[in-house]
């Protein structure tokens, strides 16, 4: 489905130690929000140190979410604070990243993923 992503999340909720520092999930983009897009809009909170928006490697369209790096924790929080953003004429929710979160094509994983 045109605009959907896919991820899986395996874990209990992350205490605030388990946090990395200022980096959130960012999830429901549109297919055509950018990085600069990105930073323009959460740029607005705080200074957005790294945006990325997570494509498909063969097609290079994007796959509707993202990641920000926050120079600053504080703001990071502000912006999770809020829950619902509008960017690019779409709802996105931000999520926070726990310590232990990898990501790989297909899933994002925080903790130990279920067998």
């Amino acid at each position: 489905v045109h605009g959907e992503f896919l991820f899986q999340v395996y874990c209990s909720m992350a205490s605030s130690t388990e946090k990395v520092t200022g980096k959130i999930f960012v999830g429901g983009l549109a297919p055509t929000t950018t990085e600069e897009s990105l930073i323009s809009y959460f740029g607005m909170f705080g200074e957005v140190k790294q945006a990325q928006v997570i494509r498909d490697k063969k097609s290079n369209r994007s796959r509707c979410f993202g990641f920000l790096i926050f120079c600053n924790q504080v703001v990071a929080d502000m912006v999770l604070a809020m829950h619902m953003h509008q960017i690019d004429d779409r709802i996105v929710g931000p999520l926070p990243i726990s310590a232990n979160c990898r990501w790989n094509a297909r899933t994002l994983y925080q903790g130990q993923p279920s067998s």
